[in-house]
């Protein structure tokens, strides 16, 4: 593959030579016909580079990418489909830039998403150049089209290129604050399996009986309020709820009935 560093010139084929490089490359493939025409199109590949490129990634990287997918349209290209090697080529081109982009992403990112970020740092470079100053938010959500939390989102994805190691220097104050996210317990781990059974034995009570200790245990009804609620009297309510309970610790092994924040080991209030 014919690679170009700076600062190299690249010589113009006139375009009648270039037809008939291109009518002359299929038959046999020969790799010399075949760098010739890529030196050609190194402009094309320059123009999509610079197009595509996102944020400060570096240009020579995307530019080796762009290449290999002009060496591809170059091998591909069939002259009986009735476009120019020219138009095949760029939408290739176009095509193995994104998949870069797509690959270099640490995490996995809906492609809206993405066509989104593109789009958002296309209209800060336009509107940079017109305002001579960073657009706000505001300016860059009215430009594109779209509400600020949009931006805000799509601009997120810079972040997903170079995710931060936990083993890299940082400051430390940085490092700290890491430390103390990461080394926070789940308090609902634990308790996960006993939540689990508490589940399956709730759906094994009747509809009313269940309905009375969620107004109650979640959602923080009296019994008083139950009973308006539900046209029952309050004596009844505290008999279904105790009713649940005892059908619950019934149910649930020890270790989930010795959980002090289960439902079915705190006891039912009686406030009016």
């Amino acid at each position: 593959m014919v690679t170009h560093p700076p600062g190299t010139s690249v010589r113009k084929i006139p375009p009648a030579e270039l037809d008939r490089l291109v009518a002359s490359y299929q038959p046999d493939c020969r790799p010399e016909v075949r760098d010739r025409i890529a030196e050609a199109f190194e402009w094309l590949v320059m123009l999509c580079a610079n197009r595509e490129r996102w944020h400060d990634e570096p240009i020579d990287d995307l530019a080796q990418d762009a290449r290999i997918g002009l060496l591809s349209a170059i091998d591909r290209f069939d002259p009986e489909r009735g476009v120019t090697l020219r138009t095949f080529a760029e939408a290739t081109i176009v095509g193995t830039i994104q998949h870069h982009h797509r690959s270099a992403l640490a995490f996995k990112v809906p492609r809206a998403v993405q066509d989104l970020n593109v789009t958002c740092h296309r209209a800060v470079e336009r509107l940079t150049a017109s305002l001579k100053r960073t657009p706000t938010s505001a300016e860059v959500a009215e430009h594109v089209g779209i509400g600020q939390t949009e931006v805000a989102a799509a601009l997120q994805v810079d972040h997903l290129f170079h995710p931060m190691s936990l083993s890299c220097q940082q400051s430390v104050a940085a490092a700290a604050a890491l430390e103390e996210y990461l080394s926070t317990n789940d308090v609902g781990l634990e308790s996960t399996p006993e939540r689990a059974e508490v589940r399956v034995a709730l759906a094994s009570l009747p509809s009313r009986q269940r309905t009375i200790l969620f107004l109650h245990f979640f959602d923080g009804r009296t019994q008083a309020e139950i009973g308006c609620r539900m046209g029952i009297s309050q004596v009844q309510v505290s008999r279904f709820m105790t009713a649940a309970l005892e059908s619950l610790r019934d149910q649930i092994s020890p270790p989930a009935a010795a959980c002090p924040n289960s439902p079915c080991h705190r006891s039912p209030c009686s406030t009016a």
